[in-house]
């Protein structure tokens, strides 16, 4: 994708290769979705000096019926 007037590329993985995707884009950050299944695939942070941009580190979901 262009953003910020040069080509960056952004880590979804190979499981994903020739999929239709959705790409969001909201300042600096994206949002990577399956086009059928509607699943996230992947979230980014984007920066000036990067040209190849990493998978966000997912958080895991808190477990039910835990307080916090």
């Amino acid at each position: 994708m262009r953003w910020a007037g040069k080509l960056r590329h952004l880590a979804i993985g190979r499981a994903h290769t020739g999929h239709a995707i959705l790409l969001l884009i909201a300042a600096n950050d994206t949002l990577v979705i399956d086009h059928t299944t509607g699943e996230i695939i992947a979230e980014h942070t984007l920066t000036l000096n990067r040209d190849y941009h990493p998978k966000k580190q997912q958080k895991p979901l808190p477990k039910e019926g835990l307080s916090p």
